[in-house]
């Protein structure tokens, strides 16, 4: 799939008769909650980007250590990464994807949980409750004890 047959059915799928890319190239989509997820193509067209801003950067160690553990394997981030963009000096959620094996039904649905996961974090950066993890449901699965050993 190219980018630009990923906008047709963005347009098509979302009801955003109206949806293009900008002179930049990329597309912005704004969400309930004040969620706006950027889509870019890389210049090769060989990968898309999508990313959004979860808030300002921060300098306090103890939260950029907790961001750093939510980023393994993307347990706690739906596959996205959380990063600092030193430019904007901003927290950023993003996610990649390669082109060539996307499908619309399968981008959407990420999209939706990557909706979710910037809300989550948002709230959770705004609130300042970052010490707790997540409950999960296969919280046996992760015990050492049950783990297969070689």
């Amino acid at each position: 799939m190219t980018f630009d047959e990923l906008t047709r059915s963005l347009s098509d799928r979302l009801g955003l008769p109206d949806l293009a890319a900008n002179r930049e190239g990329m597309i912005r989509l704004a969400f309930a909650g004040d969620v706006e997820v950027d889509i870019e193509p890389e210049a090769d067209g060989d990968a898309l980007h999508i990313y959004t801003r979860l808030g300002p950067q921060t300098e306090d160690p103890e939260v950029l250590a907790r961001l750093l553990a939510a980023n393994l394997f993307g347990r706690e981030t739906g596959g996205a990464v959380i990063a600092l963009d030193d430019f904007l000096k901003e927290l950023l959620l993003a996610r990649t994807f390669a082109l060539g094996t996307l499908d619309a039904d399968a981008f959407l649905a990420a999209l939706e949980e990557f909706v979710n996961y910037a809300e989550l974090w948002r709230d959770r950066l705004a609130s300042g409750d970052l010490t707790r993890y997540p409950e999960r449901e296969d919280a046996q699965a992760a015990r050492p004890d049950l783990m297969i050993r070689a």
